[in-house]
């Protein structure tokens, strides 16, 4: 657009002078072949530097310049939507300096994993006067994603669901829609299903009738996920599938790779490895397209635990190391902690046990600087569990024990029911030892 103006202004700028010149050659009596020649050289260069333009804003509209245009179109409404900026972007439409600034710094945290600081900042601001309804919300929503990633669980329930108060009481669907959604993803982690699926129910009603095609996509991934862990393949495939028709025809290709994650994530449980990898490496190469280093990282990571699964270790690792390098380039020391967890469960597939506790250890330092407490009992379930292997049963019991109080106070149902398994199982191979007389390899 730039080019093509400036050489429409070229192309004008040298008929003006053409016909100056010749005007000026008249005036000065000296008209003729000079004159004439000046004015069609003139003619002739203001038609070459101006062809290109006019040929563009002649020609009808190509396919791309539609896709263009509706891009536009699509993101100009997305943003005149009533509120919907709010869960999108954080609060830009303020006008109240001092929520910005609050705002801006909460979210800064929340990027660092310093989450205590984020809470601090975004409830300095929920305290300012003469803010809107809609921002209180917002920052409610926010207060509970930090208490979330804190592992904080009833924190956040409780703050979500203030949140969703909020947003009744202010009219406020776009902000009903987001805290619903949010106690939906916490209810899913919960392992509570029914509870998790009418938080996601009831808020794709409200997307679905503010007309949040963008939201509607997100529910039906996050019911996709769900269904997924339930164990109903098919019906997690389903709601991807969902998902990924809304993304394609929005050209959301940051959800699209999300999505293919999802269905790559269905089919690793199915144990279809060659369908699983497959959309993984379609997420992989969306991400890597669109710069999405973060995104590229998971699916890598992803990608390595399909491998892992299906015993091909040294790939497995291989594709490890890549998250890795990308994590350690971005920061991401959540994904950091996850990689290593996983780095560790591949030398313990191997029966390398100094070198999966090593890895384990890096996790949880990660887990506990950033304060990550379901992070830190997960990873301490796979060093109980590689105790457990090696026969120390009372250090792998001591360690079960504290994550299962660990996961109960939390609410983590699924791997607090792990964590009693291995607990009931140890309980019957000491009684096996004590009716045998032999004892395990504890040093205690």
């Amino acid at each position: 657009m730039f080019w093509n103006i400036l050489l429409l202004i070229v192309s004008a700028s040298l008929l003006i002078l053409g016909i100056l010149k010749a005007w000026r050659d008249q005036k000065q009596k000296r008209l003729g072949r000079s004159a004439a020649r000046d004015i069609i050289v003139a003619l002739l260069l203001a038609i070459l530097a101006g062809i290109k333009p006019m040929i563009e804003y002649v020609k009808p509209p190509g396919r791309m310049e539609q896709q263009v245009d509706e891009i536009y179109k699509d993101v100009k409404e997305l943003k005149e939507k009533e509120g919907l900026a709010y869960y999108e972007d954080g609060i830009p439409q303020s006008d109240n300096f001092n929520l910005r600034k609050l705002f801006d710094d909460g979210t800064k945290h929340l990027h660092k994993y310093e989450y205590a600081e984020a809470i601090s900042a975004f409830r300095r601001a929920w305290a300012l006067k003469d803010i809107k309804p809609s921002e209180r919300v917002a920052l409610l929503i926010h207060i509970g994603v930090a208490q979330h990633s804190q592992a904080k669980w009833d924190q956040a329930l409780g703050s979500w669901k203030d949140a969703y108060d909020a947003a009744v009481d202010a009219d406020d669907e776009q902000g009903q829609a987001a805290a619903l959604g949010n106690l939906g993803t916490l209810r899913h982690l919960k392992g509570q299903w029914s509870k998790a699926i009418e938080s996601y129910e009831r808020s794709l009603r409200i997307k679905e009738k503010i007309g949040d095609d963008h939201g509607i996509a997100d529910t039906y991934h996050n019911l996709g996920l769900l269904y997924n862990e339930k164990g109903e393949w098919d019906k997690a495939m389903e709601y991807c599938a969902k998902s990924l028709q809304i993304k394609e025809k929005l050209r959301d290709e940051h959800g699209i790779a999300q999505t293919y994650c999802g269905l790559g994530n269905a089919y690793c449980l199915k144990r279809q490895w060659p369908q699983a990898i497959e959309f993984y490496e379609k997420s992989a190469k969306i991400s890597d397209k669109i710069g999405d280093e973060l995104g590229l990282a998971q699916t890598y990571c992803n990608l390595g635990n399909a491998y892992r699964l299906k015993g091909d270790r040294s790939k497995a690792l291989e594709l490890y190391e890549k998250s890795l390098r990308i994590e350690e380039k971005i920061a991401d020391e959540h994904g950091m902690a996850q990689t290593y967890n996983n780095v560790g469960l591949v030398h313990q597939d191997n029966g390398e046990w100094s070198e999966a506790l090593e890895f384990y250890s890096k996790s949880l330092v990660i887990y506990r600087k950033i304060g990550d407490e379901r992070g830190m009992a997960q990873t301490q379930g796979n060093i109980a569990v590689l105790y457990k292997a090696q026969g120390m049963r009372q250090e792998a019991r001591k360690i079960f024990e504290e994550i299962l109080t660990l996961f109960e106070k939390i609410g983590d149902k699924p791997n607090a029911e792990i964590a009693r398994g291995h607990l009931e199982e140890l309980k019957k191979q000491e009684s096996r030892d004590q009716s045998t007389g032999e004892s395990d390899r504890s040093t205690d």
